[in-house]
């Protein structure tokens, strides 16, 4: 940011440029405080190092840096695993536990850890149940706000990020960024237990719950825990007798997943193509089944199986 960016007017009493922003008005001696009027912004140095700019204070000169990275683009800290930088060295210790698996923010209540003090709020309300944010068309209710704008998305349809390679759309970005990795090959979270390294963050927290053993979620109708939400949520099915409806048929299905499967056979869908004899299935688990018929035909061909 230049000089200038800052300075709509010359006045009288002359002017001053100082970490790359120009302030107008009397001088004080003592602590350089040029004033801009009653209501303006002002800067001044003391031993707080207060800087106040259009409303923004920064308490040590770091932080005033750190702004200032935002307008020259500079980021000098850079990730030894991944090779991603970083302008901010708190986002950059927040990306370095990703790699290490180290969770500093752990949750009161049931023990789960957070790498984020954020994801711990937001975890949080989970036990607290307070759902302040509500849907307008169905009435469903979030803890936060930003869940509810992802949830309105499927009344509205509204899927504003776009992948430049296959231009598959998505309602959040973060789903996007996920996506992205197909194409990429990129896998940055690696388990220090088994080395395997996984693209989605939530299905690495899920994998490391293998290893701990931990299932932070109940059933509060039978006391079951489950290892992830989704999985509590099937479960719940068997008490609420909630099931999804095929719209051809009337036959009813506890996951979507399922009822997805079935859709196919209406449609005529095979979305899993065989790359060694180029069958296509509609079920993934047939198409697993159907995969090891190769893998056991190669096995006897190299004479692993005999007859």
């Amino acid at each position: 940011m230049s000089c200038e960016a800052l300075s709509p007017t010359n006045r009288s009493g002359g002017s001053a440029c100082l970490g790359g922003y120009q302030f107008y008005g009397p001088r004080c001696g003592q602590c350089l405080d040029y004033e801009r009027g009653e209501k303006e912004s002002k800067l001044t140095f003391h031993s707080n190092l207060k800087m106040y700019i259009k409303q923004k204070t920064f308490r040590q000169s770091s932080s005033l840096k750190r702004r200032q990275r935002i307008h020259t683009g500079e980021k000098l800290y850079h990730c030894q695993q991944c090779g991603k930088t970083f302008s901010d060295p708190s986002n950059f210790e927040v990306h370095r536990r990703l790699h290490t698996g180290e969770r500093m923010h752990c949750c009161g209540k049931c023990g789960e850890t957070f790498n984020k003090s954020g994801d711990l709020k937001k975890h949080q309300g989970i036990h607290t149940g307070e759902k302040l944010y509500h849907c307008q068309q169905c009435g469903k209710t979030f803890s936060q706000s930003n869940n509810l704008k992802r949830h309105q998305r499927i009344h509205t349809g509204e899927k504003p990020y776009h992948c430049q390679q296959c231009g598959k759309t998505f309602t959040t970005s973060g789903y996007l960024k996920i996506h992205q990795r197909i194409h990429t090959g990129e896998k940055p979270y690696q388990c220090q237990k088994c080395g395997k390294t996984i693209s989605d963050p939530s299905q690495f927290k899920v994998h490391q719950r293998l290893h701990t053993g931990e299932k932070p979620y109940h059933c509060q109708q039978c006391g079951k825990t489950f290892a992830t939400s989704a999985y509590l949520k099937i479960h719940q099915r068997i008490h609420t007798g909630e099931k999804h409806h095929c719209q051809q048929c009337g036959k009813t299905f506890t996951t979507s997943a399922y009822l997805k499967i079935r859709q196919r056979i209406h449609t005529g869908g095979k979305p899993y193509h065989c790359q060694q004899c180029g069958k296509t299935l509609s079920d993934p688990g047939y198409f697993k089944v159907h995969q090891r018929i190769h893998i056991t035909r190669s096995s006897i061909l190299l004479g692993y199986y005999t007859m």
